[in-house]
């Protein structure tokens, strides 16, 4: 479940924040100083798929209530120079987010956010630019998926989101410089008998096809891959309405 969940991602060394094993655990923010940049992660989820929470461990999760999140930006917002939300929002296989969605992002954003990436609609949804207190401010409504057992293209297709970030050692301030986005692929296959999955970076899958370094897919799957690639660019930048 969510704790071996948690074990297996620390086992890796990657940090977690959102879902937490102990009250003391929940209390304290995750803040990762990156070349000289703090960067702090808060994390919420509409709910959990109908499965209640444990009596006596509500601290065990971070719902996504205004709120709540509008008082942790206020107290995270001092202590470091980009702050980041990661939210599982939104509406399952819809292509863009709802008008309240993009309420919430511009509120966070004015009261301190400087980056929203969503999940939870199993699909990509489009990436925005908004201008809020003389910075710009990126979020990306839906990642898509980077793991799972679904069916068609869409349910398979996602992308990491790369940004950069410049700051004035002199006044303090830090901005967001760039951003860019690596569209991927969930590729089910089977090796020795057994079935697999592996997340695929679908340009470089493309090259390696083409190349004949890639083990597992042939040349028939070139217009698949470059269909993902134009399929992922298109939901990522349509325009909002």
């Amino acid at each position: 479940g969510a704790l071996r969940t948690m074990d297996v991602l620390r086992e890796a060394g990657l940090d977690t924040t959102g879902t937490f094993k102990s009250a003391e655990e929940s209390k304290a923010f995750l803040i990762k100083d990156i070349r000289g940049i703090k960067v702090g992660y808060l994390a919420y989820s509409y709910g959990t798929n109908g499965m209640p929470i444990p009596t006596g461990k509500e601290y065990f999760y971070n719902f996504l209530q205004k709120d709540r999140v509008l008082a942790d930006i206020e107290t995270l917002r001092p202590q470091v120079d980009v702050l980041m939300l990661v939210l599982h929002w939104g509406v399952e296989y819809s292509d863009l987010p709802t008008a309240e969605q993009r309420e919430l992002a511009r509120l966070f954003f004015e009261k301190g956010a400087d980056i929203i990436l969503g999940s939870h609609p199993h699909v990509l949804q489009p990436l925005e630019i908004m201008h809020v207190n003389g910075k710009e401010k990126l979020v990306i409504y839906s990642m898509g998926n980077s793991m799972g057992d679904q069916n068609g293209l869409e349910r398979n297709s996602g992308v990491i989101i790369s940004l950069q970030f410049t700051k004035n050692n002199k006044t303090g301030e830090t901005n967001l410089s760039s951003y860019n986005y690596i569209p991927t692929y969930i590729h089910e296959y089977y090796d020795q008998g057994r079935r697999r999955f592996r997340l695929l970076a679908v340009e470089e899958a493309i090259n390696a096809v083409k190349t004949g370094r890639e083990p597992f897919l042939g040349s028939d799957k070139l217009p698949m891959l470059e269909q993902i690639w134009s399929d992922i660019d298109y939901r990522i930048t349509q325009p909002l309405p």
